[in-house]
């Protein structure tokens, strides 16, 4: 069963920039699953309140998040199909976009100009709960030094998806470097990047391993 937060309060209508519409969804479609059973996955949850609209996606691996300025005139939550919603904001004719979901008819409308769609809704309780960021540590790592690392480890990643932890890679942070590991029980990767040394400029990195797992 998925985890999923109930919300209240639903009636959304608002007011955005035709543009900066279509950037945040391009980013937030990147979560949407293609693959799954459950439909919810499959869409963009759309939630408005206080001048902002924040949108939202996930296929249970990966979770993106987005918002935007808004012109509110309704504070709500709804979940609309992902990838179609994209593809109509890209398509739209004018500048802004009015989008406004009507509970009753478990519909969502989108308006620019003389092109007026009508999306139908998932439920917004059925959405996942996503994980708490706000609350969560932060730690800066150079962009380049990051995939660099990533890459390393990543080759001893097992690809077998009948054992989904191995296909991971270990990010475990410690004070002034982050350690990364992965394994497909064969073999065993591990990289040490300090982390004090990115914010001189400098990309040193210390220890990276290639050998057989134990065990």
């Amino acid at each position: 069963m998925i985890d999923s937060e109930t919300v209240v309060g639903t009636g959304l209508r608002i007011t955005v920039s035709k543009d900066d519409l279509a950037s945040r969804l391009a980013i937030v479609a990147r979560g949407v699953s293609t693959r799954t059973a459950v439909l919810v996955l499959g869409g963009i949850q759309l939630r408005a309140e206080a001048g902002r609209l924040h949108l939202a996606s996930t296929d249970m691996e990966l979770s993106l998040r987005a918002s935007l300025d808004a012109s509110v005139d309704g504070e709500g939550t709804t979940v609309v199909p992902g990838r179609l919603l994209l593809d109509i904001a890209r398509s739209l004719p004018d500048s802004e976009v009015t989008i406004e979901h009507r509970p009753e008819e478990a519909a969502v409308v989108v308006t620019s100009g003389t092109a007026n769609y009508r999306l139908h809704t998932y439920s917004a309780e059925d959405f996942p709960r996503l994980p708490d960021v706000d609350s969560a540590p932060l730690h800066t790592v150079d962009r380049d030094v990051l995939v660099e690392t990533v890459a390393r480890v990543g080759r001893s990643a097992s690809r077998d998806e009948s054992r989904p932890v191995l296909t991971g890679i270990l990010v475990r942070f410690e004070p002034g470097k982050v350690v990364m590991a992965a394994t497909d029980s064969y073999r065993l990767a591990v990289k040490e990047t300090a982390l004090t040394s990115y914010n001189s400029g400098c990309s040193t990195t210390t220890s990276c391993s290639g050998r057989k797992a134990p065990g």
